[in-house]
């Protein structure tokens, strides 16, 4: 059950959009409320916990994917660090 809770971790954002943290913030708390909500939906259905679905393990695996994709997307920069720049649409 932790590995289908690790997939679908970021299943509220079926609903409610890939949102920054700071964009998060901006809206305030109604926001991480609704996305709550459907965690919680979410785990009644496939009958797994929100404690696994956001636990440590879950979490930290997430942030690595994120660094993976940051540097898949913008490759590395000169102190071989992932270079994020800006894009303008």
């Amino acid at each position: 059950m932790l590995t289908l809770a690790g997939l679908l971790h970021d299943g509220h954002e079926y609903a409610s959009g890939d949102m920054t943290t700071p964009f998060k913030r901006l809206l305030g708390p109604a926001v991480t409320a609704i996305q709550d909500g459907l965690d919680r939906a979410i785990c009644d259905r496939i009958g797994a916990s929100v404690e696994a679905m956001h636990g440590d393990l879950v979490e930290g695996i997430d942030v690595e994917v994120g660094w993976c994709e940051a540097i898949l997307r913008h490759g590395r920069g000169r102190a071989g660090r992932a270079e994020v720049r800006a894009v303008t649409l």
